[in-house]
């Protein structure tokens, strides 16, 4: 009952501000007042409100999204560089109309697939009985020497040593890598810490050693100068222990929500970080370090770097696309939800340039500074597909595939499918609003796979031996 009342609410809104005879400005107004309430309204249908399901965090990081459209409601769009750096053959004006109605139609289709077909789960993650606590610790140690070794492989042969000077040049570390140097081995640290986590859980104490684990691999995550998936690695350990002890953390959503808005914090801390690295690499600092990060928290240069330059869904892109995306390119009838498979490719024998951030990036902004690709928006990626058909349907569709998702904690209760749960929630669910359909990966799910495999056979092992 609550979902018919959502969509009708919504529907009958809708059909009063596009058919009521109003000017464009008041449409406009009236698409955002409606797209605020339906974000709202996401939240409202769940009833018994489970922190880390995959709508609650969609619907949290869709305010994002809300937040640019009222930005360049109110400010305009002549700062923006994804406005001033190309051409639109439609009125900018109403292209924003149609950003705002798609982006407001997409979030209602998301919430109705997902709440028609999200079950009423018991949470209880069972204990792992097949691989003795041992075998865990052994593969930790084994992971984590690995992974730190890898690590100072990169800052001997990039930094001379110096992690500090490693560390303070981040904003480069994409071109580094381009010539040598890897981490594939920083993967199985990452698996470490879900793997001590559990040993942490389940023994329900946490020691100082763990912490201390955690902070060197959040370290090692950042250093790679990937800033989205430093926060969402340390998100995917909040999602690990919030379902395992669930019945104990149910209730503490404030919590929960205070370290959501700490990360994100973080997050705007340490991309200011790597802004700062850049500039003393390029010999550009004239101020102290106090005085520069103070400049770089003022509203104004929050507003610059959170929106003009797109850390939030791109809502100048999403309208380019609409206008464009047709002509320029062709819709591509579903190709890019499969281009995540080539991920577990070797760069070397991918396709050049598969990815639509890059399409859009190289087609219509080679002349923005930056090396970065240029996310469509989730509900860009869906329009580039398929039109307007793509946002309804596909929107839908991505609701149910998330709700599907979620449901299989019921049947998969351990805690190897919460750990690749999390990994998929934090990295592709979360962040679609922003991303597309790129950012999911097998990497989310084999790695596990292939750990809990090597675990077992320890286990097994250490049984038939006697030590």
């Amino acid at each position: 009952m609550k979902i018919l009342s959502y969509l009708l609410v919504v529907l009958s809104s809708l059909l009063f501000l596009l058919i009521g005879g109003l000017d464009d400005n008041t449409i406009l107004l009236g698409g955002i007042v409606l797209y605020g309430l339906s974000i709202l309204g996401g939240f409202v249908l769940n009833r018994n409100l489970v922190f880390f399901e995959p709508i609650v965090l969609f619907n949290f990081f869709t305010i994002g999204s809300f937040i640019a459209i009222v930005y360049y409601f109110n400010v305009g769009f002549y700062k923006s560089e994804y406005i001033t750096l190309t051409s639109f053959s439609q009125d900018i004006d109403l292209l924003f109309i149609k950003a705002t109605y798609l982006c407001l139609i997409g979030l209602i289709m998301t919430n109705l697939g997902y709440f028609i077909f999200r079950k009423k789960i018991k949470i209880h993650i069972k204990p792992e009985s097949n691989i003795s606590d041992f075998s865990f610790k052994i593969g930790i140690v084994l992971f984590l020497v690995l992974c730190y070794a890898n690590f100072f492989y990169n800052v001997w042969i990039f930094a001379g040593g110096n992690v500090f000077n490693y560390l303070s040049n981040v904003s480069i570390r994409t071109y580094e890598f381009e010539s040598s140097g890897t981490t594939i081995m920083y993967n199985l640290g990452f698996i470490a810490v879900y793997l001590y986590l559990y040993l942490c859980l389940k023994r329900n104490k946490f020691t100082f050693r763990f912490y201390s684990v955690l902070l060197s691999i959040i370290i090692i995550k950042f250093s790679m100068g990937r800033l989205l998936h430093t926060i969402n690695f340390a998100l995917s350990v909040f999602v690990i222990q919030y379902f395992y002890h669930y019945q104990k953390l149910r209730k503490k959503h404030f919590l929960y929500i205070w370290g959501l808005m700490s990360l994100i914090g973080l997050g705007i801390f340490m991309y200011f970080l790597r802004a700062l690295s850049s500039l003393a690499f390029n010999n550009m600092v004239n101020k102290s370090f106090f005085d520069q990060m103070t400049e770089f928290f003022k509203i104004e240069s929050l507003f610059k770097f959170l929106i003009e330059k797109g850390n939030i869904p791109n809502i100048p892109v999403l309208m380019k696309i609409i206008d464009s995306w047709e002509s320029d390119i062709g819709f591509y009838m579903g190709k890019s939800y499969f281009t995540w498979l080539y991920n577990v490719l070797p760069s070397t024998i991918r396709p050049v340039d598969y990815q639509t951030s890059f399409v859009i990036k190289n087609r219509w902004y080679s002349a923005l500074l930056g090396g970065g690709s240029i996310p469509p928006t989730g509900i860009g990626e869906m329009y580039l597909n398929f039109g307007l058909f793509g946002v309804i349907l596909g929107m839908f569709f991505f609701g149910v595939l998330m709700a599907y998702t979620y449901n299989l904690l019921n049947r998969f209760n351990n805690i190897w499918y919460l750990m690749i749960y999390s990994q998929i929630l934090v990295y592709f669910f979360a962040i679609y609003p922003k991303g597309e359909f790129d950012n999911m990966s097998l990497f989310y799910i084999l790695p596990f796979i292939a750990t809990y495999v090597f675990l077992l056979f320890l286990s097994k092992f250490f049984s038939k031996t006697k030590i």
